[in-house]
């Protein structure tokens, strides 16, 4: 194996970057990210690539998708009243960079959200329909879990994410190649592609890839992948795909809400026992990460839409799986307001919001897989476990888009 160069060190954002120039990859010591995403980067500050004008997103709104049946896709979400963030801000849950706390009043209007995280299958429909090309293709590569990476791939790579080195630069990697050349969304391939992680080689981390193989055969081998979340997808191409749709991203504050699904003052979708009767209702990362994962949750990667149990509103997977991209430019920040009314978040930012967490997740370094954890990535972000869903108003589609 090629040794792995030390990265440099550099201020910016809670996540990491990749500066696509000299191929160094960077990370703040001063704050402490998520090292279960990373960030691309770019020129992202308070703007968004390919923004259309408004005349623009109406015309492609008049042009509906076929195929799409938004009755069995969405679910209304009643207009109500709700406490958003964590209320018990000594909790050692809690990250307080990250602006969980204090809680703010929010009332909102109703309005549709997708049942599931957009899959491969609907994102496919998408390409098909119109050509788009992903943030991850144009630029070349994406972020790859080490473990997911074949040896003679993992050869090429010379550099790491500084402290979360299992995220590496994988060039070609994108949503019809979730793990670069090789890998497909085929199940053949997704088999072939598992078999070949065998010992005793090593991945940048300095973490045997045998580490994959001990544990059991998860729940979706031999399956395609197609009812996946799509990954790989940055803000702009998430935002690309619901005007396509006739929808728009979820702000914020209408994430945690349909999330909470009516459940107040709850640590997860179900209540506040991670595990209630020892049942695993999320897919998050089982064992010493990033070392030896379990499985016991019935999963390695990202699972299949409708794996685990909705919430009481009819939402799958809303914590766990993979991130979620929001509509809000990220603050810290919240308005001292006593109650919001269809907040929408600041006008201008650098990162856009990210929330769910990912099967990533572990409490040892990253337990934000609840419904007041809060993350954040640069629009043009993409890597293997972020994806979204889609949200739609009750009356015509607006883009809120700030």
């Amino acid at each position: 194996m090629t040794t792995r160069r030390p990265c440099m060190m550099r201020f910016l954002f809670l996540l990491l970057l990749f500066c696509v120039v000299d191929i160094s990859i960077v990370r703040s010591e001063e704050e402490e990210g998520c090292g279960c995403s990373v960030s691309r980067g770019g020129d992202a500050k308070g703007e968004t690539r390919g923004t259309n004008t408004e005349e623009e997103d109406d015309e492609k709104r008049k042009q509906a998708p076929k195929g799409f049946d938004d009755d069995s896709l969405m679910v209304l979400i009643p207009g109500g009243r709700f406490k958003m963030g964590l209320e018990d801000e000594k909790s050692d849950m809690a990250y307080p960079q990250d602006g969980e706390t204090p809680t703010r009043i929010v009332t909102l209007d109703a309005y549709y959200m997708d049942k599931t995280e957009v899959t491969n299958r609907h994102f496919s429909e998408f390409i098909k329909d119109t050509g788009y090309v992903t943030e991850a293709e144009k630029f070349g590569w994406s972020f790859v879990f080490d473990k997911f990476i074949k040896e003679d791939i993992l050869d090429t790579i010379e550099s790491a994410v500084k402290n979360a080195e299992w995220w590496l630069p994988v060039n070609n990697a994108t949503w019809l190649h979730p793990e670069g050349p090789g890998s497909s969304l085929d199940t053949s391939v997704h088999l072939n592609y598992m078999s070949k992680l065998s010992p005793p080689s090593s991945s940048p981390s300095g973490v045997a890839s045998s580490t994959v193989m001990d544990a059991p055969e998860p729940k979706d081998s031999g399956r395609d992948r197609w009812e996946h979340p799509v990954i790989h997808v940055s803000w702009n191409d998430a935002r690309a795909f619901c005007k396509w749709r006739g929808a728009r991203l979820p702000s914020e504050a209408e994430w945690e809400y349909a999330a909470r699904g009516g459940l107040k003052r709850k640590t997860y979708p179900w209540g506040n026992d991670l595990t209630p009767n020892d049942e695993h209702l999320m897919n998050i990362w089982q064992g010493k990460f990033p070392t030896s994962n379990s499985v016991s949750d019935g999963f390695y990667g990202p699972c299949p839409v409708r794996s685990f149990p909705p919430n009481k509103w009819g939402l799958y997977e809303t914590t766990g799986n993979v991130w979620e991209w929001c509509n809000d430019w990220w603050t810290i920040a919240h308005p001292k307001k006593k109650e919001l009314v269809n907040p929408r978040g600041p006008r201008a930012g650098e990162s856009r919001v990210m929330r769910g967490g990912s099967f990533l997740c572990h409490a040892s370094y990253c337990h934000r897989y609840r419904l007041s954890a809060r993350s954040k990535n640069t629009p043009d972000s993409s890597t293997g476990n972020i994806g979204f869903r889609c949200a739609k108003d009750t009356t015509a589609t607006k883009d809120t888009n700030m």
